[in-house]
């Protein structure tokens, strides 16, 4: 029995020494092109030029979206629950702006990381 416990440690021992060092020797093989193709490198610098309108577009539409709650707010001065509802909506346009803008800045940001413009 103790025997076969050293003889499987050893088995072990063994294997793993060998994966590390296959790991080492190794040498991956990939495929190397002259560049991306024109499409992909065209689609990514669209990608960058739509998310850069889109720093202007999500905080003049959340501005849009405040003003008009707090227009249709006025225009039922006496009703309370008219009132809590925009309120209501008036705080979730800022927080859904915020939102966009945090998010639009991480993708614009993983973009110009991961593909980085070939013209500058």
């Amino acid at each position: 029995m103790k025997s076969m416990k050293k003889l499987s440690n050893r088995v072990f021992k063994i294997t793993v020494t060998a994966a590390l060092l296959s790991l080492f020797l190794i040498t991956p093989a990939f495929a190397a092109g002259p560049g991306d193709p024109k499409l992909v490198s065209g689609s990514v610098e669209l990608a960058k030029k739509i998310f850069l309108w889109m720093f202007a577009i999500i905080p003049i539409t959340g501005g849009l979206m405040f003003g008009y709650h707090s227009w249709i707010k006025s225009m039922n001065p006496g009703d309370g629950g008219v009132a809590a509802e925009r309120d209501k909506k008036m705080r979730n346009a800022i927080i859904y702006s915020a939102i966009a803008m945090g998010a639009n800045g991480l993708v614009t940001y993983a973009l110009y990381f991961l593909a980085p413009s070939s013209a500058g």
